[in-house]
């Protein structure tokens, strides 16, 4: 199995495009892991339109670069 962690803050509109590239790769035992940081729920949004892919959400406050070392 391949983990995929994706560390975001408040970056919702890239985030789409991100998931939307990973979840049409043709390795479909990929496990996505998103570290977030929001203030806002936008992100969540975003992981709502991966359209039954697993997302694993870890929300973690600070910096990106602490999301990196969770």
């Amino acid at each position: 199995m391949i983990s995929i962690v994706i560390p975001t803050m408040d970056c919702h509109e890239s985030l789409q495009r991100t998931l939307r590239a990973v979840t049409t790769q043709t390795q479909k035992s990929a496990e996505v892991i998103l570290v977030t940081g929001s203030t806002d729920s936008a992100e969540l949004g975003a992981v709502a339109l991966t359209e039954g892919e697993a997302v694993t959400i870890i929300e973690s406050p600070g910096s990106v670069c602490v999301q990196r070392n969770r």
